[in-house]
């Protein structure tokens, strides 16, 4: 039987997935609704948005306080000549430069909240060698091994991820 605060944490879930667009089937599955493939992706952003916006307001200072770095990295589409770029893998180092226009970049550019994860963890930085800009940011980790425990806690069951 859920306690006080599983069904608490499952209320304040329900709510959230409802101010992202999601509706609720009578069997407790939640869904997007849309009749195409556009419409889906479509609705996928704006489900997003909310997390998004609640990620760069926690960011403030640290988007502020790099913001002069990232400018020296940023290049007009104008000025942007696509014959001309020249791209370079780099690995993000702790404490790097590359480090924190990544996660400057995380923040602004991504729909979705990456995280530091634990376990195996590689980041990159697509960087454009004759603009001198980045363009691209790839975030590689291991798959969490155990869903259980977490199911478990909030009641989800195994049909198709309905909460009970």
């Amino acid at each position: 039987m859920p306690t006080v605060i599983a069904k608490e944490l499952k209320k304040e879930v329900v709510s959230v997935l409802k101010r992202q667009g999601y509706l609720v089937k009578p069997d407790g599955l939640f869904y997007l609704p849309h009749n195409n493939q556009e419409e889906r992706r479509e609705e996928q952003r704006k489900v997003h948005e909310l997390s998004k916006a609640e990620r760069v307001t926690q960011q403030e200072d640290f988007i502020l306080k790099n913001i002069e770095l990232v400018k020296t990295h940023l290049i007009d589409g104008k000025d942007l000549d696509i014959d001309k770029i020249d791209p370079v893998l780099i690995e993000v180092e702790s404490g790097s430069k590359e480090e924190i226009l990544f996660r400057w970049w995380n923040v602004i550019w991504w729909s979705l909240l990456y995280g530091r994860a634990y376990g195996r963890q590689m980041r990159f930085v697509v960087w454009d060698r004759y603009h001198n800009a980045p363009i691209g940011l790839i975030g590689l980790q291991s798959p969490i091994l155990n869903w259980g425990p977490r199911d478990k806690y909030l009641g989800i069951t195994p049909k198709k991820g309905t909460i009970g």
